[in-house]
């Protein structure tokens, strides 16, 4: 039996890398093959136990990154213990070291680090600046740990490997998938949807994303608030929770868009939502691929994105990026979203999502199991 580790994991369903790992999960349960798949968590909960259950995998618990001498003893003993072939760790900066370099020690042969992120999601300026200097420290020694690399993109790549690596042969991206079939755009859900949220005929601009920097909130109400003076019927859809939750809610009072803002709080029918939207907006700060941008094309939404987003996550011809975070580019945002105005028909992209290698069932998983398949 091969045994692979992979970390780290939340709960199988909190954010991006969670959705991906699960997909990878099943994907490999699909195969049939006597593989023994097990996770690094920093906390484990039943969530997370019910949702792999079904999967015969164990889960070991390990301290976080604010104690990493007891991180590394918990993750050298958990390999030492049960022998694995191999190791895979989905992180979000090189200072997220400590996985890797033990499956070193332990002498695992094959080490898979794969990069999710491309910036830093730290409100603090100074503290970021730190971070940042200390993950392009950890660049120099993180891709010496491994001996596979992977990212989301060529950009999240960049960020955790040097160039080296990521023009090289040991380098691969990995794209997340969607089940499309939920995504898929239908009037008559549209309309239902609508009805109950009682939208009426407003212009609703829709937004998925934690309430963290790197979703750059703050200018996204800038530019909604531009959008609204010019049609007071438009209407703002922030989906998600996060540590700026409170500040944002200030904000939007300040701006007098109470009335005009819908904060929908954390969802798990995000599908259903973006079928009542008219237009969507990302206008982040980073990010390492930004997976709701493909959920909204698949919905058939013009896409409005910030030109930190890899190019790459438009597949439809159907977006737009633009640049951020300055007062002069405002006006470029506002007059993009109003195209949506005039737009009468949702794009039909499930076929070109599924040619463009996005379906849930074509997760590549060829890098972490193609000896065994």
């Amino acid at each position: 039996m091969k045994r692979i580790l992979i970390g780290y994991i939340i709960d199988g369903k909190t954010g991006g890398i969670d959705h991906y790992l699960m997909n990878v999960l099943e994907q490999i349960a699909l195969y049939g093959r006597d593989l023994q798949i097990d996770f690094l968590t920093n906390r484990i909960t039943p969530q997370l136990k019910n949702n792999i259950s079904g999967y015969k995998s164990n889960v070991y618990e390990v301290a976080t990154l604010k104690h990493p001498i007891k991180q590394l003893k918990q993750t050298l003993h958990v390999i030492k213990k049960n022998k694995y072939d191999i190791t895979y760790f989905n992180i979000s900066t090189a200072l997220n070291c400590i996985g890797a370099i033990s499956a070193k020690i332990c002498g695992v042969r094959k080490r898979i680090i794969h990069s999710h992120a491309s910036g830093i999601d730290e409100e603090n300026k100074i503290y970021r600046a730190f971070l940042n200097f200390f993950n392009a420290i950890g660049r120099v020694f993180l891709y010496r740990q491994g001996t596979d690399f992977c990212a989301c993109s060529v950009i999240a790549g960049r960020w955790i490997f040097p160039k080296k690596i990521v023009t090289g042969s040991d380098f691969k991206v990995i794209k997340n998938t969607v089940d499309i079939d939920k995504f898929v755009f239908s009037s008559s859900k549209r309309k239902i949807i609508r009805e109950k949220l009682a939208l009426g005929d407003r212009f609703v601009i829709g937004h998925v994303g934690s309430f963290t920097y790197s979703k750059n909130h703050d200018f996204l109400l800038k530019i909604f608030k531009e959008v609204h003076s010019i049609n007071p019927k438009a209407l703002l859809m922030l989906i998600g929770e996060g540590i700026l939750a409170d500040e944002i809610s200030r904000k939007i009072s300040r701006l007098n868009l109470d009335y005009s803002v819908m904060l929908m709080g954390k969802r798990n029918d995000v599908s259903d939502l973006m079928q009542a939207m008219d237009v969507f907006v990302l206008p982040s700060n980073f990010e390492g691929f930004g997976i709701v941008g493909i959920e909204a094309q698949i919905s058939g939404l013009f896409c409005v994105f910030s030109n930190r987003l890899p190019r790459e996550i438009d597949f439809t011809n159907n977006c737009s990026f633009l640049e951020i975070n300055k007062d002069k580019y405002i006006s470029a945002w506002s007059k993009e979203i109003l195209k949506a105005e005039n737009i009468n028909r949702r794009l039909d992209t499930a076929e070109l999502a599924e040619k463009s290698g996005y379906g849930i069932k074509k997760q590549d998983i060829s890098f972490l199991v193609k000896e065994e398949v």
